[in-house]
Order: C-alpha cells, then structure tokens, then sequence
C-alpha cells in the first residue's frame, strides 16, 4: 500500500493537487479468522485500513519530490476530518 499512496501522491502532484491525506480501504470485508486480531505492519496500518500524508523528500542528487508518509492515526493528526474518516 505504501507503493500504491507514493505513486498517488506523485500522480496528483504532476498535476498541481495540493492533496493532503489520502485514505485507503480496499475492502470492506472483515477477514478475520475465528475472531483473531490481524497483524499490524511496520507502517503501523491494518488491514483494511490505510491512511498517509503528503511529504517531500530530496535525495543526494538534488531531487526533490513527493512521497506518502504513514498515518498511525489519522483521526489523531487531522480531528476535524472524522466524518470523512470514519467507516461505518
């Protein structure tokens, strides 16, 4: 998912969006196994929820761009945005 929100992210930016979060759900089926928690990844998301922020970044050769930045929570960064934020 962290690919799929950079590559997001650069898309939107080519075209002069000024995108700020992007929130990603794929599905909105639960897949959990007799009631087991799912794993949390390095990014501290779990399936199905996926939310990032807009960063920059610039590297050693002087290019500079866009990347996703995860959101551990983003109801704790962005309280106002919880209407939008919520899956209900």
């Amino acid at each position: 998912m962290q690919n799929f929100a950079n590559q997001i992210f650069r898309f939107m930016a080519d075209r002069g969006s000024k995108l700020r979060i992007l929130s990603i759900k794929p599905s909105m089926e639960d897949i959990r196994v007799e009631e087991d928690e799912l794993d949390v990844d390095a990014n501290g998301h779990q399936w199905p929820e996926y939310n990032y922020t807009r960063g920059h970044f610039s590297d050693t050769t002087g290019t500079n761009g866009v990347i996703a930045h995860p959101l551990r929570n983003a109801l704790l960064d962005f309280p106002d945005m919880g209407t939008l934020l919520s899956y209900s």
